[in-house]
């Protein structure tokens, strides 16, 4: 297994990702929390949050790329990819910002931390990825754990008719989901091989 530019390799370079998106996502979370309390609107945050990202990942992938005209030039080869990756970036960021101010965090977090589960879901649905035994079992416990915090939101929402904060509190999943398909406009289109016989 090859290392990267920082010497890591397969778990250790997971694990660093890993640790890396923690403390990212944990300050994101206290700050939109903070932005609320401070009286901004959730329009205002958002608006905000795109501004400021997009800007930065405009400037990263502009230098990743060795310039603006590099990047440019290279985004109209891949018109598909570009479109649908900006479609899953806007709602995975307005789902992030509405999953934290409209849901309880706890839940809100461990709904959306679980992207890796239905990465594999999409991977092995929309891409014919295969998926190892401990995969599979993880997704089963996970799967569970989550019928466990779901199930009372569900219910509610069956016995009443759905108001607008009850239905807010299915934000997590979107943002979740769209996290998770967030490489698959970069993967490979080619269909799948054949099964050995």
């Amino acid at each position: 297994m090859e290392a990267n530019g920082l010497g890591l390799k397969g778990r250790h370079l997971g694990l660093a990702v890993a640790i890396v998106g923690m403390l990212g996502a944990t300050p994101d979370a206290l700050l939109l929390r903070c932005q609320e309390l401070g009286g901004a609107r959730d329009s205002v945050i958002t608006l905000w949050r795109f501004v400021i990202v997009g800007t930065l990942n405009a400037i990263l992938a502009a230098l990743l790329q060795g310039g603006v005209r590099s990047l440019v030039r290279s985004s109209s080869l891949v018109p598909f990819s570009l479109a649908a990756g900006s479609l899953i970036v806007a709602v995975t960021n307005i789902g992030f910002v509405f999953s934290l101010l409209k849901v309880d965090p706890a839940k809100a977090l461990l709904l959306i931390s679980l992207n890796p589960i239905w990465a594999a879901m999409l991977g092995k649905g929309l891409l014919g990825d295969e998926m190892p035994m401990r995969t599979l079992v993880a997704q089963g416990l996970s799967l569970l754990s989550i019928g466990v915090v779901v199930v009372p939101t569900i219910a509610a929402l069956l016995s009443s008719p759905p108001s607008l904060s009850s239905l807010l509190a299915l934000s997590p999943w979107p943002h979740a989901l769209s996290l998770a398909a967030s490489p698959l406009p970069s993967a490979p289109h080619t269909p799948p091989p054949p099964p050995l016989s």
